[in-house]
């Protein structure tokens, strides 16, 4: 990968960081404290057991931040990357998107990932990094409590992956952008839940949607970015 790449973990705002008109980010939320992620081994197992195991769950215990690497890396790092004719990242992931643009950025609710400080983490899938964001608590408690009611529990789940889609990384592109940014979201959800099916963690697709009003605390344009689901992963056993 060029080297702009490597200039991402020096700056306060992320990805995708390109100085086209075409679409500069509008992300502005600051971040913390950074932890580098990296993927230890993983144990084989046929892909056609796991499509055959997947189900939804939405129970049990914490999540580890070993667990949490694995299934970033091996679901929505970058693996390659270019730049298109229009000055646009075209980037190679473990799930499709549409003309390479890769759309979604991926926010990490940690509330008991043991290794993780708990709070809202992005993550960056060029260099495999986590960046706490500064963010007050009540914001964390809302997106909690509206987590809870879509999982119909009590208990708030370890961890919650929460999907941004930049929409105009699309709309710049294809005419019929708004479409393409949902069915990148279902690419992204059906590789999150059979890599959880393969490293033994408990997951379940949840309905977020951009009625959650989460823009002015969390620092991004809502013509821009829009939230097109989540997940919520458990331990599979408590």
């Amino acid at each position: 990968m060029g080297n702009e790449f490597e200039k991402l973990r020096d700056l306060e705002k992320i990805i995708i960081l390109n100085d086209s008109s075409k679409y500069p980010a509008k992300i502005n939320y600051k971040i913390g404290i950074r932890k580098k992620i990296t993927c230890i081994s993983m144990d084989k197992i046929s892909f056609w057991e796991v499509l055959e195991r997947r189900r939804s769950n939405r129970g049990g215990g914490a999540v580890t931040i070993e667990r949490l690497s694995q299934l970033l890396h091996c679901s929505a790092r970058v693996q390659s990357s270019n730049l298109a004719e229009d000055g646009s990242i075209k980037t190679k992931r473990p799930y499709a998107g549409a003309g390479g643009r890769h759309s979604i950025e991926i926010l990490c609710l940690a509330n008991n990932v043991i290794g993780l400080n708990p709070g809202i983490w992005h993550f960056n899938p060029f260099i495999s990094e986590l960046g706490q964001i500064e963010i007050n608590n009540k914001f964390i408690e809302e997106l909690n409590v509206e987590v809870k009611k879509l999982l119909n529990v009590e208990e708030n789940p370890p961890l919650v992956l929460v999907y941004l889609s930049d929409v105009k990384k699309l709309t710049s592109r294809y005419q019929n952008g708004i479409s393409l940014l949902f069915k990148d979201a279902g690419n992204l959800s059906a590789t999150i839940s059979l890599a959880c099916e393969a490293l033994g963690l408990n997951s379940c697709q949840l309905g977020l949607n951009s009625e959650f009003n989460f823009y002015q605390d969390i620092g991004v344009c809502k013509d821009r970015m829009w939230i097109v689901g989540a997940h919520s992963v458990f331990n599979n056993k408590k």
